[in-house]
């Protein structure tokens, strides 16, 4: 749904956009801008938890809109200054880019706007406006993602001022220009929203080939565009069938979409420009493809290799590298750097984290590589190491992988004692 710009972690927390010393400061205000089509249960959810938090709002309905979307943001909203506009929907950013130039011309004086999806229902009961810095060109703030697993932080609060756009039909990206003399262009404020499935074009079964179509023409606008190549990259993975390895050794139609996935993820992944997590996860992807499509494990040590060393400070890649050797019965290969993604702290990025990998698997994972060897394979120190993250994984694995983790433990145990 869009991509927040990736910034070392320090910058995140710094509540200063420039060299403000001296200089007043007053509180910001927020004006809440939303792009809706049939999404009458989604506000109704939605639309109350934003309410404490927002000064203004702007919210587009589409011209074919059929339920009472307009009737539950009155209700909500309406005692707050605002307008619905209606839209003829165009993509995401070409319709939303209207909207933003609605809010700037009717509320000039809210100093931010904050784009937001339907879904997106405010876990964070109040906000401090003083984060809402007139000196950033933009703020990110984090959205949870359906089931509360995974969580990413999107660059979607802009300056209300001229200038200010969304860009691309879909996975649109929010772009405020540098305001003179600011020493930091964006910085995460302390606001979360959860995420919920089921908005309108999920629940018209025909999301994939729309959104397919919206990325082509995105393409042949923007030629080149990394971001767009990214997500043509998933969208061709996700109309992949259900036994994608049958697809692809049987020549099935669903082969198409693989190859199609795999192109356009090496392809951004070849590129150095754009957001530079979407080029990680795209070698990522392109591995996955290979190892458990294709079986080309060639290809997929080289794209999980050239992950790990494009951003050494992530374990994905090197957990897939060490999960390959182990499955392929490879221990002694697969302890280094199921070792290594243990060892690893916790890297602060914007796009995506896969929790669970932090918290179980990369634990778990090693647990099981070292159990596999053999007595006089491995050092003491490599099996008490592995009792060491097994116990993580016992606290951060869900119940069976943690009973499992249990077990390995014992069984290291016994193996140190003789």
């Amino acid at each position: 749904r869009g991509v927040a710009v990736l910034l070392p972690f320090a910058a995140w927390m710094v509540a200063l956009c420039a060299g403000q010393s001296g200089m007043p400061r007053t509180p910001g205000s927020l004006l809440l801008n939303m792009l809706i089509k049939d999404e009458a249960e989604h506000l109704d959810r939605s639309l109350p938890k934003w309410a404490p938090l927002i000064d203004a709002w702007i919210v587009g309905i589409d011209d074919k809109n059929t339920d009472n979307s307009a009737e539950i943001v009155m209700k909500h909203l309406g005692h707050i200054p605002g307008e619905l506009v209606t839209v003829s929907f165009d993509g995401m950013g070409p319709t939303w880019t209207k909207l933003v130039e609605v809010g700037i011309k009717k509320y000039p004086n809210v100093t931010h706007g904050i784009i937001s999806d339907a879904d997106f229902t405010p876990i964070t009961t109040s906000l401090n406006k003083w984060e809402l810095n007139t000196m950033c060109s933009k703020h990110m703030y984090r959205i949870r993602a359906p089931g509360g697993n995974n969580v990413r932080n999107m660059d979607w609060i802009y300056r209300n001022l001229p200038g200010s756009k969304v860009e691309r039909r879909t996975h649109q990206s929010v772009k405020a220009l540098p305001i003179p003399g600011q020493e930091v262009f964006q910085t995460l404020i302390n606001l979360e929203v959860q995420e919920y499935a089921g908005g309108y074009q999920d629940r018209t079964g025909k999301k994939s080939q729309t959104y397919i179509n919206w990325l082509l023409k995105d393409l042949m606008e923007m030629p080149g565009d990394t971001r767009t190549l990214y997500y043509l990259g998933h969208a061709h993975l996700d109309m992949v069938g259900e036994n994608p390895y049958q697809d692809w050794h049987r020549n099935l139609p669903g082969k198409k979409n693989i190859e199609l996935a795999l192109k356009y993820f090496k392809l951004r992944s070849s590129m150095r420009g754009g957001y530079q997590e979407e080029r990680y996860f795209s070698m990522l992807k392109s591995g996955e493809i290979c190892e458990r499509f294709i079986q080309d494990y060639e290809c997929s040590l080289e794209m999980w290799g050239m992950a790990s060393k494009f951003d050494p400070e992530r374990p994905d890649a090197l957990f897939y590298v060490g999960q390959h050797h182990r499955l392929a019965n490879q221990p002694l290969l697969a302890i280094p750097p199921l070792k290594a993604a243990a060892e690893l702290g916790h890297a602060p990025r914007s796009m995506f984290t896969w929790t669970y990998l932090y918290d179980c698997l990369r634990f778990i994972e090693f647990g099981r590589a070292v159990a596999m060897t053999r007595d006089g394979e491995l050092p003491v120190s490599d099996l008490r190491l592995a009792r060491k993250y097994l116990k993580m994984a016992k606290t951060g694995c869900e119940a069976s992988q943690s009973s499992e983790a249990a077990s390995l433990r014992k069984a290291l145990a016994r193996r140190i004692k003789s």
